[in-house]
């Protein structure tokens, strides 16, 4: 069903741990954002999160968002807002 998120007005989470840079996880960045641009293709909107499992993990999101919401060419028009 194409666009079905979109329509249904969910926020995709770009989780951080996921772009974090580890080589066990074996998924390059390309292929990593390669799903959230096709999310941001059919008009999703985003929202930011750590996934931390322990408080040094919080730094997460402001270590890697920048370089994430750079490279997926996202601006305040995509942002993820609760309804």
């Amino acid at each position: 069903m194409q666009g079905g998120f979109a329509e249904r007005g969910a926020g995709i989470e770009l989780n951080m741990s996921s772009f974090d840079g580890n080589p066990r996880r074996g998924v390059a960045p390309d292929d990593t954002l390669r799903l959230f641009r096709m999310a941001k293709d059919e008009g999703c909107r985003f929202y930011l999160a750590s996934d931390a499992h322990h408080p040094g993990e919080l730094s997460l999101v402001p270590e890697l968002a920048p370089a994430v919401v750079s490279a997926l060419g996202l601006d305040s028009r995509h942002l993820y807002r609760l309804p």
